[in-house]
């Protein structure tokens, strides 16, 4: 369970559309991540619902989930909300087309494995370190 201990990560992720094969994660590419991308590890991650926000939202207003699927479906009935119910945060990368390395940490919290002195995240992070250097 990497960066479990340091909650690396929380509130806030990103990711990307993935399939998995023979046990595997593969991108989809459907929404837009290139197909060079290499998946390296995942976490699920969903978006806060009317229950579990740390702030509820008022009758009126939409929680968060409601107001993603809004944004994204102009719509909030409970199919649309239910398509983005489940996501993942994504660990991978890929070269660009200008021959760069891009690396994402699927999280904006991987400084707290850091500063908690997590092994793993610290390994990886060398190792990223060490290859890009």
């Amino acid at each position: 369970m990497l960066g479990a201990g340091a909650t690396i990560v929380g509130y806030e992720c990103d990711g990307c559309d993935f399939t998995s094969r023979d046990g595997l994660p593969y991108p989809t590419g459907e929404d837009g991540t290139p197909a060079t991308f290499t998946i390296l590890g995942t976490a699920p991650a969903a978006h806060f619902t009317r229950t579990t926000a740390a702030r509820p939202p008022k009758p009126h207003e939409p929680a968060e989930d409601e107001f993603i699927a809004g944004r994204l479906f102009g719509t909030r009935d409970p199919a649309a909300v239910e398509r983005i119910a489940h996501g993942h945060a994504v660990l991978g990368s890929y070269t660009s087309a200008g021959g760069g390395t891009v690396v994402t940490s699927g999280c904006t919290d991987w400084a707290h494995g850091l500063a908690g002195r997590d092994p793993q995240v610290e390994r990886i992070t060398a190792n990223v370190l060490d290859r890009l250097g």
